[in-house]
């Protein structure tokens, strides 16, 4: 049984056996996995992961790493984490992200990081049009302002329907070719059907052509393309590979991930994560050498941290590499994408990775700071959008699969600490059923019809009438909103005033 308290670790965590198929529930703490274990709180999970993935680099400021078996595809991990940015974080990063390995490596030229002295000039000329000046600027400040320029002045050129297709090209050494295995996986990606394969090249792989073209993929295309514009300014500049802490396509493996995280405002926002992770899930972001130390660039965010509800939820971090070129992405994970489910190492899902076991330990000397998570329990309706108009539009996108929607009840209150999960949790324990009133005429039967809207402004329940009830709504009749509400923990209002008229 999982409990909350209760700590799921293989039986080979402690013992080093190599079978990994029993599990054993704990009461006592797992070993002690890495520097300030007993400063702090963690978390340690065993996971399974198809390669690219290079231990040697793994172990750094936010996590450490031991390999407890390697079959030659895959790895057994067992990983601790430390997700809280304590005097613990201090003294990791001084041990980890202070140590500089090669830097030129990250600062010359590569197969996709394709920069040269002409793209330097054409990007100097650019910035300076712009107002940004890289000689006058610190450099935290420099890169922070260029990276956010960089995706402000591109486009995004990438079918969001589809894998990248940036994981469906080999390298020979001297430039990218679809791999041949997955040539429909890359047709299918495509953006524009029309681009012959070099275009797809320019717009989402190549840092120097995207940078010409002010276009740029997925996360995979996006590293690509900072790293050449940051590389010609002269910051060292990497690319990270990241998993989830579990695979989210099993429901069995988020309860065991759940289970195991005592810390409630961590596993809040693990949790939040996690449920984001459905499908194919993983990141790639940057690593930039700023004043003596290695930091982490997500897109324009600099110092991204490993939990976060928008990324992964618990961002493993499995490879590190100065070009993708060197991680034979498509060999690998693009094709396990293509093929699956008819794919040799079968794991849990199409995804390369699985949760085995997972234990969270509050150290000896660990401060028990902690705060019960909030979560949403009213939700007022403020307005109403209609199909046909631009707000509703905006809010939701015309694809396959969205259910039939009559109009959008749009709500005031918003918990700024998390993510689009809080309507999910809202909706499940709220009643979805309405009528809209008006005097002299029958009441119109309303009910939520499972889809959840949000942007970076906005957000509401889709709904839609109920025709078999027979009323319908009368264009130009003022109706009012009345919410069942038969569900006492989860409440609807409705804002003063608010009439709704077809």
């Amino acid at each position: 049984m999982i409990t909350a308290g209760s700590l799921f670790l293989a039986a080979s965590f402690l013992s080093g056996l190599a079978s990994l198929s029993a599990q054993t529930t704990l009461r006592t703490p797992p070993t002690a996995h890495g520097l300030g274990f007993e400063d702090t709180y963690t978390i340690t999970t065993i996971v399974k992961v198809l390669r690219p993935c290079d231990p040697a680099v793994m172990t750094d400021p936010y996590q450490d790493v031991r390999v407890l078996s390697d079959d030659g595809t895959c790895l057994t991990l067992s990983i601790t984490y430390f997700p809280l940015n304590d005097n613990v974080r201090i003294l990791r990063n001084r041990l980890y992200a202070t140590k500089p390995g090669d830097l030129d490596r990250y600062l010359k030229p590569t197969i996709t990081c394709n920069w040269d002295a002409g793209m330097r000039s054409e990007l100097l000329k650019d910035l300076k049009q712009d107002g940004i000046d890289p000689s006058n600027l610190k450099p935290a400040e420099l890169v922070s302002r260029v990276a956010s320029w960089a995706f402000q002045t591109s486009q995004f050129a990438s079918n969001t329907d589809a894998m990248p297709s940036d994981w469906f090209v080999s390298f020979d050494g001297k430039g990218p070719q679809v791999y041949a295995p997955t040539r429909k996986a890359f047709q299918d990606s495509k953006s524009n059907p029309q681009w012959t394969d070099h275009e797809v090249f320019e717009h989402q792989l190549l840092g120097r052509q995207m940078f010409a073209a002010r276009s740029h993929g997925a996360c995979t295309s996006s590293s690509i393309y900072l790293a050449t514009i940051l590389r010609a300014l002269g910051v060292p500049t990497r690319i990270l590979y990241f998993i989830p802490a579990c695979d989210a396509n099993d429901p069995n493996q988020i309860k065991m991930l759940a289970a195991a995280i005592t810390r409630l405002s961590t596993r809040q926002t693990v949790v939040d994560g996690i449920q984001l992770a459905t499908g194919f899930a993983n990141h790639m972001f940057n690593e930039v050498w700023l004043g003596g130390r290695w930091e982490r660039l997500n897109y324009s965010k600099l110092g991204q941290e490993i939990v976060d509800d928008n990324y992964l939820g618990l961002m493993t971090h499995i490879d590190t590499c100065a070009d993708i070129s060197e991680t034979h992405l498509a060999e690998t994970w693009g094709l396990r994408s293509d093929r699956w489910p008819n794919v040799s190492v079968k794991l849990s899902s199409i995804n390369p990775y699985q949760l085995i076991a997972a234990a969270d330990h509050w150290g000896i000397k660990a401060t028990h700071k902690d705060s019960a998570p909030e979560v949403l329990t009213q939700a007022t309706v403020i307005d109403v959008l209609w199909p046909g108009t631009a707000p509703f539009r905006e809010l939701i996108a015309d694809a396959s699969g969205i259910p039939k929607t009559d109009l959008v009840l749009m709500i005031k209150e918003w918990i700024a600490t998390r993510n689009y999960v809080q309507l999910r949790e809202f909706i499940a324990h709220a009643d979805g059923h309405f009528v809209l009133r008006s005097p002299g005429h029958p009441d119109v039967p309303l009910h939520y019809n499972g889809l959840n809207c949000s942007n970076m402004s906005k957000r509401g329940f889709a709904m839609c009438f109920d025709e078999s009830a027979g009323p319908t709504l009368i264009p130009g009749v003022a109706y009012i909103l009345v919410p069942r509400n038969q569900n006492a923990n989860n409440l609807w209002k409705v804002a003063d005033g608010l009439i709704i008229r077809k």
